[in-house]
């Protein structure tokens, strides 16, 4: 019976280190949510990228994504995937802030005011992360 109960113990013990030891770091979480926000968003899938972006950007994002015309899409298709590279994340765990800069490559620049495309071979560019109420970081300041 103790050895039963010594077995159970340590099963116990390495289930609880490996939970433990599975989850992320905050710098991981907003390093995770940008590069997927990046991804998505650079390469035209901004309804998807809207997932996560807090609420008050979801109109701007909502505007971009209705925005995005065929031609739009062709030519990124031509130019290939967008890429992008966390270069430097700094977290302001008291403001529950997150700055994220960002090395795009080969992505559609889009200007709405004079209907202009170009592809953009490399650009930094800075994402703003807040922790909302429920408790995951998103995407606060538009790209």
């Amino acid at each position: 019976m103790k050895r039963y109960r010594k077995i159970r113990m340590a099963l116990s013990l390495a289930t609880l280190l490996l939970i433990t030891s599975c989850q992320m770091t905050e710098e991981e979480k907003v390093r995770e949510i940008s590069q997927n926000f990046a991804d998505l968003y650079y390469n035209l899938n901004i309804r998807k990228a809207k997932h996560y972006c807090s609420s008050e950007i979801h109109t701007i994002m909502d505007f971009r994504h209705t925005n995005i015309k065929e031609k739009d899409r062709t030519l990124q298709q031509q130019a290939g995937k967008a890429t992008a590279q966390i270069l430097n994340c700094d977290l302001d765990i008291e403001n529950e802030t997150a700055y994220v800069k960002m090395a795009i490559s080969n992505f559609l620049r889009i200007n709405y005011l004079n209907d202009s495309l170009s592809i953009i071979p490399c650009d930094t560019i800075e994402l703003v992360l807040t922790k909302e109420i429920d408790n995951v970081w998103r995407i606060k300041h538009p790209v």
